[in-house]
């Protein structure tokens, strides 16, 4: 007789760090002119997928934060800092579709992510390769995309064949037995071990001893990577001391950079800043911080004295098109926190509030399209790692690019001082490959 306790799956996810300060062994890779022309006929199929991460990316913060004036918040919600990959969740839940039938595949179904016009794998194939970089590969002096996916099952689990090859077609997982039962401690290191060479070293402990027991049926793991570094490097020396206003109002001190140079942007009226142009004050404030090659970028929003956090993250995904559209380029003196944000949680309760339920029921979850033996997921594990701070080119460089732009442009001060929501998007695309929010900075 099977023992319960065997009838469980793991699912792990994990992003690791995205830095513009650290300098990894690069392999250049040769421009393609047919990649370009390939990611302009290919847009059409992606569209409705870019558009259905950002909904669900809205719907995933606003499941995982607290409110500013939330009491009593449920065990799902962190603090206010929060960073995430709404590719990486996707991919995997992506996966889970392929195995899930009956009324997990309906509830899945549901979800905007899968509400597709046409083949919905074939979207997620198409639009994976038009945004990671070939494994292994990376450009120098330029931003870098990976995404790895993996399937860990143990060794007496049958495994459907037409799964695992919609699993490698689709979403170029890696497949692998292990013996979870007689060796599952051997097996937590092997798993991690690949999370860490999959992250390069940077996220080394995904799944702790509790995670992973002889009960363990199997794993999906997800990494996602993004080396970047700023197009414009913030001047090590210009950073300083400055105040930074929480959402209660109090006063705290972190370091802020400082740089002037070519940013889109918008600003709205502020009584305190009356020198800037401005906009009109129904949209937040933001500023893009674009990476090398601009291919991907940082996008900031945060609040003036007529805009709220609360507002901009309950109408990111319906207005976010909208206030986009009376941003200008032009020189900036932007000054913005060093930051670095880690967040790991098991996003079983935010999942199930936006309706997949039988997924962690064990009477009610249905992944017999890869699988005959009753299983459901017991954890859903998201670890996610960010550091911004100046970017690791030389100093004089920086310093003469700020000091050219002081001396003959008038610039347009954006200072983000107050608590802030952030996305890192592919151009090319539109695809937002991370979310977050910082309300503290330290």
């Amino acid at each position: 007789m099977d023992c319960p306790m065997r009838r469980t799956l793991i699912l792990a996810f994990c992003i690791l760090k995205i830095t513009n300060a650290f300098y990894l062994p690069a392999y250049p890779i040769e421009d393609n002119e047919r990649d370009t022309a390939r990611i302009r006929m290919n847009l059409p199929l992606v569209r409705p997928l870019v558009e259905a991460f950002r909904l669900f990316a809205s719907s995933l913060l606003s499941s995982t934060v607290i409110p500013s004036d939330g009491i009593n918040p449920p065990s799902n919600f962190r603090d206010g800092n929060i960073v995430f990959s709404p590719m990486g969740v996707s991919s995997v839940l992506a996966i889970l579709r392929l195995a899930a039938g009956g009324r997990t595949r309906d509830q899945l179904d549901r979800l905007s992510l899968f509400q597709l016009p046409g083949d919905v794998d074939d979207s997620y194939r198409t639009l994976q390769n038009m945004l990671f970089s070939p494994v292994g590969a990376y450009q120098k002096n330029q931003n870098n995309l990976k995404s790895a996916n993996a399937i860990f099952f143990d060794r007496e689990l049958p495994i459907s064949m037409e799964f695992r090859a919609n699993a490698e077609f689709y979403h170029s997982a890696l497949i692998k037995s292990f013996d979870f039962q007689n060796f599952p401690e051997e097996s937590r290191r092997d798993i991690n071990n690949w999370v860490s060479k999959q992250t390069r070293g940077y996220l080394k402990e995904l799944l702790s001893r509790n995670d992973v027991t002889a009960g363990t049926e199997i794993v999906l793991a997800n990494a996602v990577f993004f080396l970047g570094q700023w197009k414009y490097a913030f001047n090590t020396p210009s950073t300083r001391l400055s105040t930074f206003t929480l959402q209660d109002g109090s006063r705290i001190q972190v370091p802020m950079m400082q740089q002037t140079a070519l940013y889109r942007h918008r600003v709205s009226c502020r009584k305190q800043n009356k020198k800037n142009s401005c906009n009109s004050p129904n949209a937040p404030d933001i500023v893009e911080i674009p990476f090398k090659g601009e291919r991907r970028h940082m996008v900031i929003m945060f609040p003036n004295d007529h805009f709220n956090l609360e507002q901009i993250q309950d109408r990111f995904s319906s207005e976010l098109t909208q206030w986009r559209l009376d941003m200008v380029k032009g020189h900036v003196l932007l000054r913005l926190p060093k930051f670095r944000l880690e967040s790991e949680i098991d996003l079983k309760e935010s999942l199930q509030d936006i309706g997949l339920t039988s997924l962690f029921e064990q009477s009610k979850a249905d992944f017999s399209r890869m699988t005959s033996r009753k299983i459901a997921l017991s954890t859903f594990i998201h670890r996610a790692v960010i550091k911004v701070e100046e970017s690791g080119l030389t100093s004089s460089a920086a310093t003469g690019v700020v000091g050219m732009f002081r001396s003959f442009f008038p610039s347009t001060r954006v200072t983000v001082d107050r608590p802030f929501i952030f996305f890192i998007e592919d151009l090319p695309t539109g695809a937002i490959v991370f979310f977050g929010r910082v309300t503290d900075p330290r």
